[in-house]
């Protein structure tokens, strides 16, 4: 069988994963460094001009008297930080994976042993990442809806009108995990059929 269509687009695949892989690596470590800089600087205050600030799911809506001259801390724009650094771990985790993939395929073995298995953990990790991403989301708009009071009194007396927590579950994740399932025993299937065809050879 010619397998040399799959083997270029798998060696394409693969270099442009590489190369997202790459920037999702470099977008975690200035994330890291952003959060250590927050964390040993947190009593510093970032000015801002907004009317609306939005925080993840959480947007406060500032009134008139919101000028320039407002400050927030740094250290309190942290919890709205940890979330994307938690998506990025999980993104550059299945980006590998789908790089374990296309190894053997562009080397023209697409049922090798390792293939299926790698759609396993792919489509574990998607189901790992979307329930993390909606437990998060909750956990982030309990936390400032709790913490109302606190919010409030960042700024000076007025400024806050109201704050709005809104949330807009995801459940795609599940649709794409069961496909991966799916790919994985078709994968291991004919992994056996090619075991089996070679052992007739």
């Amino acid at each position: 069988m010619n397998n040399t269509k799959l083997m270029k687009n798998a060696k394409t695949n693969y270099t442009i994963i590489s190369i997202l892989r790459t920037i999702v690596l470099v977008s975690g470590i200035l994330l890291a460094l952003g959060i250590l800089l927050i964390v040993f600087v947190g009593g510093n205050r970032i000015p801002f001009s907004f009317t609306d600030l939005s925080m993840g799911n959480i947007t406060l809506h500032l009134s008139e008297n919101a000028l320039p001259e407002h400050t927030v801390s740094a250290a309190e724009i942290l919890p709205s930080i940890l979330p994307a650094a938690v998506i990025l771990c999980v993104v550059y985790y299945g980006l590998t994976i789908l790089q374990n993939i296309l190894k053997p395929m562009k080397d023209g073995r697409p049922f090798d042993t390792s293939v299926a298995d790698n759609f396993r953990r792919l489509a574990n990790a998607v189901l790992i990442g979307g329930v993390a991403s909606n437990i998060i989301q909750i956990a982030t708009g309990y936390f400032f809806h709790e913490r109302y009071d606190m919010l409030k009194s960042l700024f000076r007396e007025g400024v806050v009108d109201y704050i709005t927590v809104t949330y807009s579950f995801s459940f795609t994740f599940i649709w794409i995990a069961l496909f991966l399932y799916l790919l994985s025993y078709i994968f291991r299937y004919g992994e056996e059929l090619q075991r089996q065809s070679d052992e007739t050879l």
